[in-house]
C-alpha cells in the first residue's frame, strides 16, 4: 500500500526506478523505435540500455535479446566442449561466462535484484574498450571452434561436461 502512495519510496536508485518505469512503459511490445523517451532513463547509453530496448521494444524485445545472448552463451559452451585441449576449454568456458555474468549483473540491476555494479551490457553499451574486449572475446572463442583435432584432449573433462548439459535439460522440463 505504501508504495502506491509514494511510488519513488521503493527502496530502490532514482537510477533503477527510471529503468523501472522505462520496462513498464514499454508494456508487451514497446512504443516503437523512435518513439520512447530512454533519455530519461540516467545513462541509458551505458549503464542502462536494456531498459531503454525494453521502452522501445516492450517485453517482445527484452525477450528476444535474451534469447540472443542465450544464443551467444549456448555456443559458447559448445565450443567449450568441442575443445581440443584442457586450456581451450577453460578459456572458452571462461569467456563465455564472462560474458554471461556481465549481462545477468546489469540485468539483474537494471530490473532492482541486484545491486548496480557499473559494468556494461556486452555489444550495446557505448563504449570503445569494452566494444573491443567483447569482440575480441568472441573473435578467440571463433579461433577455439576453428581448431579441429580428431580426437578432444580433454576426455577427463568430458563426463562432468555431460552432467552439466543433462541437469540444464532436466530443469528446463
Amino acid at each position: 500500500l505504501e508504495l502506491y502512495r509514494n511510488t519513488w519510496d521503493n527502496r530502490v536508485s532514482t537510477q533503477t526506478a527510471q529503468a523501472l518505469w522505462a520496462y513498464a512503459a514499454g508494456g508487451p511490445s514497446g512504443q516503437g523505435l523512435g518513439l520512447g523517451y530512454p533519455v530519461l532513463v540516467p545513462e541509458s547509453t551505458t549503464d542502462m540500455v536494456i531498459p531503454a530496448i525494453g521502452e522501445e521494444t516492450g517485453a517482445a524485445g527484452v525477450a528476444s535479446l535474451a534469447l540472443l545472448y542465450g544464443l551467444v552463451v549456448f555456443t559458447g559452451s559448445g565450443i567449450a566442449r568441442r575443445a581440443a585441449s584442457p586450456y581451450q576449454l577453460f578459456l572458452a568456458l571462461g569467456l563465455t561466462v564472462s560474458l554471461a555474468v556481465e549481462l545477468m549483473l546489469i540485468a539483474g540491476g537494471s530490473a532492482g535484484v541486484l545491486p548496480l555494479s557499473g559494468v556494461v551490457s556486452p555489444f550495446l553499451s557505448y563504449g570503445r574498450s569494452t566494444q573491443l574486449v567483447d569482440f575480441g572475446m568472441i573473435g578467440v572463442l571463433c579461433a577455439i571452434s576453428a581448431r579441429r583435432v580428431d580426437a578432444p584432449r580433454n576426455a577427463p573433462f568430458a563426463a562432468p561436461m555431460k552432467e552439466i548439459g543433462r541437469a540444464s535439460c532436466r530443469e528446463r522440463v
